[in-house]
């Protein structure tokens, strides 16, 4: 899968774009975390969709979950069993560092409730799950809060099938620390993706200032 992320990534940098614009209307703050509208909802369904698409495309191209068990058998939660088997992904924490946001929480979890074993859909698949089939009676269920967190969730499905491109590169401390800046307008990956240690140290005293990006998916 080592190119496969090239068909995937630019999605993922679109609909980050379109988020960001979405401040010019509304503005990120707790009080609007609720605020819905059928924009949001087409964001939803675009941003969850392409989840199941490349979480489903993980699945299969990196041999995970039972043998034999083909794409289409894959629900939301059997990819979060499957890929939790692999990586910790459920673990995993990204920091909003949009700066036109004024949010008192800005690490969010995306796939806090998937687990290796007994995965449930995060409440904001369930949110799109709702407006797929009912986008009227679950209108509230398309805000601000659940596009971040489906936003987040796809940004961590896209940085894993890249990790052979992101860390074959050595460079000096400050551009590998600017590179990981560089992955994503809205979100901070640094508690994913870090600079590789030398001696249990990750600064100038290791004795070189090359270094390469290291995912932690434990």
């Amino acid at each position: 899968m080592s190119q496969e992320w090239k068909g995937y990534w630019p999605i993922l940098e679109r609909l980050e774009h379109e988020v960001c614009e979405l401040t010019f209307a509304v503005a990120f703050s707790d009080d609007h975390l609720g605020v819905y509208s059928a924009r949001l909802a087409e964001l939803l369904l675009r941003t969850c969709a392409e989840c199941e698409n490349i979480g489903k495309s993980l699945c299969v191209g990196r041999n995970l979950g039972p043998t034999g068990l083909k794409v289409q058998d894959f629900n939301f939660p059997a990819v979060g069993n499957a890929i939790c088997s692999r990586i910790a992904i459920h673990t995993k924490q990204l920091v909003i560092v949009w700066p036109y946001q004024s949010f008192t929480a800005t690490s969010i979890t995306p796939f806090d409730t998937w687990r290796p074993t007994g995965s449930t859909n995060p409440i904001w698949f369930n949110a799109y799950n709702g407006i797929k089939h009912d986008r009227i009676a679950n209108a509230t269920k398309a805000n601000v809060g659940n596009v971040i967190h489906a936003l987040g969730g796809l940004f961590l499905l896209n940085l894993w099938p890249r990790d052979a491109d992101i860390t074959q590169h050595s460079e000096h401390i400050n551009l590998a620390q600017m590179r990981i800046a560089s992955y994503s307008r809205f979100f901070s990956p640094a508690r994913v993706l870090k600079l590789e240690s030398r001696n249990g140290l990750s600064g100038p005293m290791s004795g070189s200032n090359l270094r390469n990006l290291v995912f932690d998916w434990q």
